[in-house]
Order: C-alpha cells, then sequence, then structure tokens
C-alpha cells in the first residue's frame, strides 16, 4: 500500500469509530464518511499532482461537513435535553404539589403544613 493512503484510511477509520462511539445511525456515519471514501477512491487512481491536489480538497470538504454536521446535530441534542428537562421538572413540580395539598380543599395537608413550617422556621 502507498504511503499517500494512509492517511485517508485512518481519516476513515478514526470517523467511522468516532461515529460508532457516538451513537450515530449507519446512515449518518455513511454520510459523513462518503467525501473521505471518495476520496480514498481517487486517490488510488491519480497519480499526478495536481489531482491529489483535489484529493486532499475533497479530504478538507469533508471535515468541515462533518464538523457542520455534527455542530447542528450536537444543538439539536441539547434543544431535545433541555426540554426533556423542563418537562421532567415539571412533572415533579406537579407530584410534590399534588403530594402536599388535598385533592378536594387545595389546602396543604400535613406533609405540606410541616414542609412549610420547616421552611418558614430555616428563614427566621
Amino acid at each position: 500500500m502507498e504511503n499517500r493512503l494512509l492517511g485517508p484510511i485512518f481519516l476513515c477509520i478514526i470517523i467511522l469509530f468516532c461515529g460508532v462511539v457516538s451513537g450515530y445511525t449507519l446512515k449518518l456515519i455513511s454520510i459523513y464518511s462518503l467525501p473521505v471514501f471518495s476520496s480514498l477512491l481517487l486517490s488510488t487512481f491519480l497519480k499526478n499532482g495536481s489531482l491529489q491536489t483535489l484529493n486532499i480538497f475533497i479530504i478538507i470538504l469533508g471535515i468541515w461537513f462533518i464538523v457542520k454536521t455534527s455542530d447542528s446535530l450536537i444543538k439539536q441534542r441539547i434543544k431535545r435535553e433541555v426540554a426533556n428537562s423542563l418537562t421532567l421538572e415539571k412533572k415533579v413540580f406537579n407530584a410534590r404539589y399534588h403530594a402536599q395539598t388535598d385533592y378536594l380543599t387545595n389546602v396543604l395537608n400535613r406533609r405540606g403544613f410541616e414542609n412549610e413550617l420547616k421552611e418558614q422556621y430555616q428563614n427566621l
């Protein structure tokens, strides 16, 4: 194997490994690694310097695509986690509220009264 093929091969392996470890789908991993695999394929057929420049450009373009796409995926994942966290906080609040109030009268029950008393005592 020629030395100029080692870089793209290692890059392909790193992309596949990172995608699998990160839990991305196979479709998404293949989209990420498509520019690198295509440059690897091109580098096997191209021998002169000007076409190797095209190969390097394809690799750089593929890396840029990976960074841009993964950045948007990370932002989407963060938004999803924040939304899940907010809904979980609402559920916890509702559970505490219902555990401390009487259903019919909406007045604090014994547990709610004791918690409110502790809070007021600590604030003194």
